[in-house]
């Protein structure tokens, strides 16, 4: 711009001349003004295009998946092309949805949608997809499968044990690439779908699904039914001689252009060609199949199969199968049905498979994979190789064998299938259906008692937290219809907010037996284990009865470990309870089951305050600066009450909803209502940032009350918090130490009476001190949420880190100087190992903990809490073992 400024400026200038070719610039001054203009804004374009997010590091994107030759191009996809398409779906949470009941195909149109050349061309070949499935539960589990994603797709390999934080991290990274189609196979619940949906600008989701429920709000979606007569034509016929009209009109009729039932026809029409059937004699034989024992009988030819009536679909998958079925090896076709006794729609592990039909019919290995082989050829089961081989059984296939078998032999099958795969050590129990499924076979084999004692083994708990998480074990417990069961559930229910993941399952493990130590049933088998000492130790166990045991009174915990819920409303039947995040979420839930019944996003920031409404009404929201009224019951618009000037906290309803109150962040109280707002006069502000209070309202309406942090009721007080500091005496007595609020930690000499080191590191206050035996060392409790650990001498720094950055309250140094244990506002206790900075052991509490110290033997260790004083005895590694978590 200076450049054109100057030309522009000279070209008036009186001199008659300019140096050599620079002359042109003087006498045709506005032409050159306009081709430098037009070529610094193509400059610019190219740095700006320059600029854009590159992928140079990620892997190469997959090839465009290969299509079956006999899937036919359906309308559907056309639609969800365009939906995917759309310029409308880069925004943030624009996700195309396929929806349908089994057998329809969804998986195989998100298959033709990501082979597409206009959506290829649209996302520049990035084009990902992510099978999710059923088997994938627990908190653990999803963070896998998220992190599983990243890796897929960007090459990043970080790990989370927290699936908010894998999604959040996965849309950080695609957040900076360019735009990108990520197709979710299979999902079938909110959880799955949750971390792959927190905020990827240039991201568009696809998800395939039979629960529509679980899709969020907004979702463009595309319904799967039966084909339309030319796609179904095309399905019918793929590969076959030409076949009489009249034949092919009378086979699409009896199918009712169902996707499954036509691709079954065609391989039994192909199967029996290639036995030397003549093709018309095949095709007229699976139509007589298909009337005489399917839908068709005694009705006009005309009519189609009414999928939604699942007795007509029955017969008809019964004329199909059987059909197939005369084809398989004599005794083949009860090992077939024998495989309706595992659970719907999971994958079957063929391990599992082959110890079933040796227990029923003496298969060794090698002949059962292979009818395996011969299943799946005949289009009967679905087989993969992953994970020591997989089968997927249809679900309609799977309802008709169960309706063949009869309850008595299924129910003998349930017995029979865990006496063959249920090993004795359930440490060791080798796959995750097994661990997931026991229970519910056991109880449909009629055997409650030993379900409960399964279910009841510290063992099985134990494989249940590592492979689901805390949830469960309990979950197990709860199917259990029996007294004993309910109550050993309602235990690990109490337990379950201090079982979250702790990295090595070692410490997870002994926090778990931390907390059951001293319950009726569990103990004993404690105890046992702690005899017993396999691989469990450093540890921590409880020394002293613990002054915070599981509350009695407390029934369930709804959310998970890990959410950033502020604020929680319940409904006056006890129903249903709403729950509001720090990521503007608020959702409902059913108090009994835990379902989602409704949910909104709202973009005004945090959900701070709940109040329900009367009869399933709106809930008043505080989020951000605004009071709201939501309604995610009737879907209608979210309505702003008023606004406050400041981050809004705490709100409260009059009785008649006339009115409202709500208080900011700096203490001021802002009563409104539908029509104004305005400030409440009064003398005295709550002016503690950050502080917790409560608004309550006469029945009247008449009276408002304001609870602070003091544990008093006052109207407009004050309530303040000092800052905090430090400090320690080292050991010879000649030096001590001392943090403040800034996080340096000043060392003085006590005779001098002035300072010889400074030591900095980490971010925030130093709220506690301790030096080691020798003075070798100093530690800090860091703010933040890290033990903060110098060496005077030489000034050098390392962090401990916690890992959810609360803070720690109390550090102490054993008496050998080899541990530090920290405590803290997570309520957890841990010991480091000194030398290698490891973490070798914790136990967990209920309430925030805050000091610590070593007994002069440095066997046992002391915590004081809010709930009271905790003796732990320590147990290191035996003497060889290196003290590594």
């Amino acid at each position: 711009m200076a450049v054109l400024a100057s030309l522009a400026a000279n070209a008036a200038t009186p001199q008659s001349r300019w140096p050599g070719p620079l002359d042109t610039f003087r006498t045709a001054a506005w032409p050159w003004v306009g081709v430098l203009g037009v070529t610094a804004m193509a400059l610019a374009a190219v740095a700006a295009f320059g600029n854009r997010p590159t992928v140079n590091e990620d892997p190469p994107p997959p090839a465009a998946p290969s299509v079956p030759a006999w899937v036919a191009d359906r309308e559907e996809s056309h639609r969800a092309v365009a939906a995917v398409c759309d310029p409308q779906a880069t925004n943030v949470g624009i996700t195309t949805s396929l929806e349908g009941a089994g057998g329809f195909g969804k998986s195989t149109l998100a298959t033709l949608i990501c082979s597409n050349r206009r959506v290829r061309r649209r996302f520049r070949n990035r084009v990902y997809t992510v099978t999710v499935g059923r088997d994938v539960r627990g908190r653990a589990a999803i963070a896998a499968k998220v992190a599983e994603a990243t890796a897929f797709i960007t090459g990043d390999t970080t790990a989370f044990d927290d699936p908010d934080r894998a999604g959040d991290h996965l849309w950080r990274l695609l957040s900076r690439r360019p735009r990108t189609l990520l197709v979710l196979d299979d999902v079938w619940e909110p959880d799955q779908l949750a971390p792959f949906l927190r905020g990827g600008r240039n991201c568009v989701c696809l998800v395939t699904t039979r629960v529509p429920a679980v899709l969020p709000p907004g979702s463009a979606r595309v319904r799967v039914d039966e084909m339309s007569p030319d796609q179904a034509r095309a399905v019918l016929t793929w590969e076959l001689p030409s076949l009489p009209e009249d034949l092919i009109t009378g086979l699409l009729h009896a199918t009712g252009r169902w996707a499954l039932l036509l691709r079954l026809t065609n391989r039994l029409i192909t199967r029996l060609i290639a036995t030397g059937v003549d093709p018309v004699a095949a095709a007229r034989h699976a139509l007589e199949a298909l009337r005489t024992q399917g839908p068709a009988l005694g009705e006009p030819p005309a009519e189609l199969l009414d999928l939604d009536d699942p007795v007509r679909r029955s017969r008809a998958v019964r004329a199909t199968v059987e059909a197939g079925i005369t084809l398989l090896p004599e005794g083949d076709a009860r090992r077939l049905a024998e495989l309706s006794v595992f659970v719907e729609d999971e994958s079957i592990p063929v391990p599992l498979v082959v110890r079933l039909w040796q227990a029923t019919a003496g298969l060794d290995e090698l002949p059962a994979r292979e009818l395996c082989v011969l299943l799946d050829r005949l289009s009967l089961v679905t087989l993969s190789p992953v994970n020591g081989g997989r089968l997927a059984l249809h679900d309609v296939l799977r309802d008709y064998l169960r309706s063949e078998l009869g309850q008595t032999d299924l129910r003998r099958l349930h017995a029979v299938l865990i006496d063959a795969t249920l090993p004795n050590d359930l440490q060791s129990v080798p796959d995750g259906y097994l661990l997931d499924h026991a229970v519910e076979h056991l109880l449909a084999a009629g055997e409650s008692s030993r379900a409960e004692r399964l279910a009841g083994d510290l063992s099985w708990v134990e494989a249940r937290l590592h492979q689901r998480g805390s949830a469960a074990a309990a979950s197990d417990l709860a199917r259990i219809p029996t007294p004993t069961a309910a109550n050993l559930a309602r235990d690990l229910i109490r337990v379950a907010p201090l079982l979250a993941p702790l990295g090595a399952p070692q410490l997870l493990t002994s926090v778990l037996h931390g907390r059951l130590a001293q319950l009726p049933h569990w103990d004993h088998q404690v105890r046992a284990r702690w005899a017993a000492d396999v691989g469990l130790r450093p540890q921590l166990i409880p020394h002293w009865p613990l002054p915070d045991p599981p509350d009695p009174h407390l029934l369930q915990t709804l959310a998970q470990p890990g959410n950033t819920l502020l604020s929680v409303a319940i409904d006056p039947a006890g129903t249903w309870v709403a729950t509001g995040n720090a990521a503007g979420e608020v959702v409902i839930r059913d108090a009994s089951t835990h379902a989602v019944l409704a949910q909104e996003f709202i973009d005004a920031g945090r959900i701070s305050a709940l109040v329900a409404g009367p009869d399933d009404g709106p809930l008043t929201v505080v989020a951000g600066l605004a009071v709201l009224s939501v309604d995610p019951w009737n879907r209608r618009p979210t309505r702003v009450l008023f606004a406050c000037p400041e981050e809004a906290q705490h709100v409260v309803v009059a009785p008649q909803g006339h009115w409202y109150a709500a208080t900011d962040r700096h203490g001021n109280i802002l009563i409104g209502d539908s029509s104004s707002a305005a400030y409440l006069p009064h003398s005295f502000r709550i002016t503690a940032r950050g502080g917790r209070r409560a608004l309550a309202v006469s029945p009247n309406g008449r009276l408002l009350a304001v609870a602070c942090r003091d544990g008093s009721v006052r109207v407009w007080d004050t309530v303040t918090a000092g800052p905090a500091c430090s400090i320690a005496v080292f050991p010879d007595g000649t030096r001590i130490a001392a943090a403040g609020e800034e996080g340096v930690v000043t060392i003085w000499d006590l005779v001098t009476r002035t300072p010889v080191t400074r030591l900095t590191g980490g971010s925030g206050a130093v709220l506690a001190l301790s030096a080691a035996p020798d003075g070798s060392w100093l530690c800090g409790a860091g703010k933040d949420g890290t033990v903060r650990l110098w060496h005077p001498q030489s000034g050098t720094y390392r962090a401990l880190e916690t890992g959810n950055g609360r803070p720690v309250r109390s550090v102490a140094a054993s008496p050998d100087g080899r541990w530090i244990a920290s405590v803290g506002a997570d309520a957890t206790v841990r010991i480091w190992d000194c030398a290698g900075g490891h973490l070798i052991a914790v136990q967990r509490t209920e309430a925030p903990l805050r000091s610590c110290s070593w007994r002069p033997d440095g066997q046992h260790l002391a915590v004081g809490g809010e709930r009271g004083l905790y003796v732990y005895e320590f147990r290191p590694a035996r003497s060889g073992n290196d003290p590594t978590p």
